[in-house]
């Protein structure tokens, strides 16, 4: 695992928002292959952080490195081709749209035809789109939703909408897929089927850095952990590492002489 490249490493990044330092000289690698999980307390720039990653935010100072490609600053068009994929907090479907072509929306960065060929429904243009449509289909199988592909999106409850989000961004064929919060707001069975089509994403060979404030879920699930707090990295290893670390616990509790994080 050592010899293989980090699919990604962020070097000393820094970012500030009017004097505010968000994110002050944070350095991490993720070991490609793995389910990596990035916690911290609220407003400790997770979100920020994911947002330099992606292009949504350009990065004061520091590098951003990813399948082997230099990332910094570039626009959020650019970093999805190539192949670096996220979800966001809120679900952001579309709501009136079936299941499928909520799905089928995103295959729209791997098909070739434009809008004018989709409209005159040229025959390439055609073989393209039912070719992609058995791509949904295979997903739709594998988040065991296949049942619901004719439904808008927008009538599914919370955690299937949740499901629906997390094969849209499948769809797009990642090598690195970032999930932000995809549990929040869930109960205990839907976190429970979210983990293990997480744990089977990775299992595909998709790298995963998830942000979750479920800290069983983290523990459970991740191979290293990234916390920050105030804008620092505090600490980064494996889950049992972390949970112990005195930094982490008083981050989490406020305490220096407390249990481990759990």
């Amino acid at each position: 695992m050592s010899e293989v490249a980090p699919a990604l490493r962020v070097q000393d990044l820094c970012l500030s928002f009017a004097g505010v330092k968000t994110l002050q000289s944070v350095s991490f690698d993720v070991p490609t292959g793995a389910l990596a999980s990035l916690i911290g307390p609220n407003g400790a720039g997770k979100t920020s952080l994911v947002n330099c990653l992606t292009g949504y935010y350009r990065p004061d100072s520091g590098r951003i490195e990813a399948l082997g490609r230099n990332l910094t600053g570039l626009r959020p068009d650019r970093v999805a081709r190539a192949g670096i994929v996220r979800t966001y907090q809120n679900v952001g479907l579309f709501g009136g749209l079936s299941v499928a072509d909520n799905l089928l929306a995103g295959r729209h960065l791997r098909m070739r035809s434009g809008l004018l060929a989709g409209g005159l429904s040229l025959p390439w243009c055609t073989r393209e789109e039912l070719a992609e449509r058995e791509v949904v289909e295979d997903l739709l199988a594998l988040l065991e939703i296949g049942h619901l592909r004719t439904v808008p999106a927008g009538r599914l409850p919370y955690g299937l909408q949740k499901r629906v989000e997390l094969g849209r961004a499948l769809a797009m064929e990642p090598a690195l897929l970032l999930l932000d919060e995809p549990m929040a707001g869930m109960n205990l069975g839907e976190k429970r089927d979210m983990v293990r089509l997480i744990r089977g994403a990775r299992d595909r060979g998709v790298t995963v850095l998830l942000i979750e404030h479920d800290m069983s879920v983290v523990m459970g699930v991740s191979d290293v952990v990234a916390v920050l707090d105030f804008g620092h990295l505090i600490a980064y290893g494996p889950p049992d590492q972390v949970s112990h670390d005195p930094a982490v616990v008083a981050a989490y509790l406020g305490v220096d002489d407390a249990e481990p994080v759990r």
